[in-house]
């Protein structure tokens, strides 16, 4: 016999899964939630340091920031490539 149900909305799906995970996930997803709806500027110095660039490149793509790079244009544009 199979006791499953068919996933009809997906979101309310995942929701509910991450709901599961406790408490810090929840916390985090709030949070991450919160700043999407109004994405700020950040700024992020040592923009020239690969692990900047890619948290600067996370949190715009994710909607949940704006941020701006301190740091020499040159070394930037070589860590971007």
């Amino acid at each position: 016999m199979n006791f499953q149900k068919p996933i009809e909305d997906f979101e309310d799906y995942e929701t509910h899964l991450l709901d599961r995970m406790g408490r810090d996930e929840k916390l985090i997803r709030m949070m991450q939630n919160r700043a999407k709806a109004n994405p700020m500027r950040i700024t992020l110095g040592n923009a020239e340091e690969y692990n900047v660039l890619k948290a600067a490149q996370i949190l715009y793509e994710e909607g949940i920031a704006k941020p701006i790079l301190l740091g020499e244009k040159k070394f930037i544009l070589e860590q971007m490539e």
